[in-house]
């Protein structure tokens, strides 16, 4: 599972550099072993990212239920945050790897845009009454 998920940010980083039109490096087996590493690095930030949104998300759920006596108030409220949260983990993460993968500079705003973006097509994507229309 760790190796597709490092193909997969490898495939990303392919895919990023041909968009920024990144020009190809020298020295094919040390760029593919940074390429590699950085993607392993990149799985395993990922991975802790959603642990931690996976806590915070069970550790509102419960204040929501145990703070909150009024259901019709609470559901509502709760359900907000919990959106608000993982968008924000969704706009962190996606801006990170538009900035990190690919071998050009990208600026903090471009990354943030693209990210920004993509964050708030994830969830629409994820819909099925939105994937029946389509």
């Amino acid at each position: 599972m760790i190796i597709g998920a490092c193909a997969t940010f490898a495939q990303l980083t392919s895919a990023l550099n041909w968009i920024w039109r990144a020009p190809e490096k020298e020295g094919a087996v040390a760029t593919l072993i940074r390429v590699r590493l950085l993607s392993f690095g990149l799985v395993l930030g990922t991975g802790f990212l959603l642990i931690v949104m996976l806590v915070l998300d069970a550790t509102l759920a419960f204040a929501g239920n145990a703070l909150m006596a009024n259901r019709e108030i609470a559901e509502p409220v709760m359900g907000a945050v919990q959106h608000t949260l993982a968008f924000v983990v969704l706009l962190g993460v996606f801006t990170m790897l538009l900035k990190v993968l690919p071998d050009v500079h990208v600026r903090w705003r471009d990354a943030g845009l693209g990210a920004e973006v993509a964050a708030h097509a994830l969830p629409k994507s994820q819909d099925p009454e939105v994937r029946g229309r389509q």
